[in-house]
């Protein structure tokens, strides 16, 4: 948990190449945990994106969801948007059914899909 935390602090620093490497560390070396691996993937995911590699980011946090499949609606927020700020509205559009499937009243999820669905009707 050492490197989270250091993970945590060159992030938050704005350090974000630091913050990618140091979770990737942690993600090679700690025991296998899906909440940790998840929470690990997730903050990679917004330090990628920090460092102007959104497709990376998309990735990460797809891989966050799917370690921790019944906590994952804010992994796949995160994957709807940035997937619809870089044009690639089917992969949002299933981010936001896998991520209402794990928690269906996720506010922010729903608010990407009627804005999807607002897009998709012209308004």
């Amino acid at each position: 948990m050492r490197l989270t935390a250091q993970g945590n602090a060159y992030l938050a620093d704005g350090q974000y190449a630091n913050a990618a490497a140091t979770y990737s560390h942690a993600l090679g070396l700690e025991a296998p945990n899906s909440r940790a691996n998840a929470a690990l993937y997730y903050n990679r995911s917004a330090a990628q994106y920090k460092l102007g590699r959104p497709w990376l980011a998309v990735r990460d946090a797809t891989l966050a969801a799917e370690a921790d499949p019944r906590r994952s609606a804010p992994a796949w927020w995160r994957v709807a948007q940035l997937s619809l700020a870089t044009g690639d509205v089917p992969t949002a559009k299933d981010a936001v059914a896998r991520g209402l499937h794990a928690q269906p009243g996720c506010a922010p999820l729903r608010s990407i899909q009627a804005a999807i669905a607002a897009n998709a009707a012209g308004i």
